[in-house]
């Protein structure tokens, strides 16, 4: 029975870890992708040594070709994030409320499919972030501005953004090896 109560206790913690991991990003994705930083657009360049991101008002409206908008890079990566974690928690509360072996084959393709968007969405936000012009628009190269302040705003910069996109891929990277090193003790325990 005391056994049986621990399991229960870590189930319901387990729930609400996980609830509120990918609440979180929900709302986080949902703000960023349809709501944005601010009432302005940050654009950059791939070129390293250009590390401030093109500002209209001191260098004219015409912004150069090789400059690329991060501000729609950022909202479309937060827009797909907003629906493809919306997905994965709808699909954990039908996996929940179900049989286990009901709809067996349903439940396999359609947790395919979500396995493979949610790590195209994981490579591609990475890929905005991290790459050049992602950490110019961020602020990464701005010494005015701390990682750690998420409510620092300063046009053209996209620092809240930024910070909620870096932190997304760190805990979801952490989620990962979580989840890897969860089914390797489990199928160390099944042995």
């Amino acid at each position: 029975n005391k056994m049986k109560a621990v399991s229960l206790a870590l189930t319901c913690y387990g729930h609400l870890v996980f609830t509120a991991f990918w609440g979180s990003l929900i709302v986080g994705y949902f703000y960023y992708g349809f709501f944005g930083e601010g009432d302005w657009s940050c654009y950059a360049t791939q070129d390293g040594s250009v590390t401030t991101p093109w500002d209209v008002t001191t260098q004219g409206p015409e912004i150069p070709g090789e400059y690329h908008n991060v501000s729609g890079n950022f909202a479309l990566v937060c827009i797909w994030g907003f629906f493809q974690y919306l997905f994965v928690f709808a699909w954990w509360f039908f996996i929940y409320i179900t049989d286990q072996y009901e709809l067996e084959s349903c439940k396999v393709l359609s947790l395919t499919c979500l396995v493979l968007s949610h790590l195209a969405h994981f490579l591609t936000l990475c890929i905005m972030r991290w790459r050049h012009a992602g950490k110019t628009c961020s602020g990464d190269y701005y010494e005015d501005v701390s990682r750690f302040s998420l409510f620092h705003t300063t046009e053209p910069y996209l620092h809240n953004a930024g910070s909620f996109l870096f932190y997304a891929i760190v805990s979801q990277f952490v989620a990962m090896l979580g989840s890897i090193a969860g089914i390797g003790i489990m199928a160390g325990i099944a042995q």
